[in-house]
């Protein structure tokens, strides 16, 4: 997976991913965490995934909010 090396980098990475997983796989909100984690520590390997790993859950219910329109950016 090229995603990491884009210009914008893992956020890009993290939105792509979610949207696959929300597009593609008929899950839970659990499971779709659950294949986005697994595909992130897959993208950044071992080492910087387990840098990032307190953040990445949160920053992905953080923007599940928003696109449910439960947090508005103004």
């Amino acid at each position: 997976m090229e995603l990491y090396n884009n210009k914008n980098g893992v956020m890009d990475s993290l939105v792509y991913l979610m949207e696959q997983a929300e597009a593609v796989i008929n899950y839970t909100g659990k499971q779709k965490e659950a294949y986005v984690l697994n595909q992130l520590k897959t993208l950044l390997g071992n080492e910087s995934y387990e840098r990032y790993k307190p953040m990445f859950p949160l920053i992905i219910q953080f923007l599940v909010l928003i696109s449910k329109q439960k947090i508005k950016l103004d």
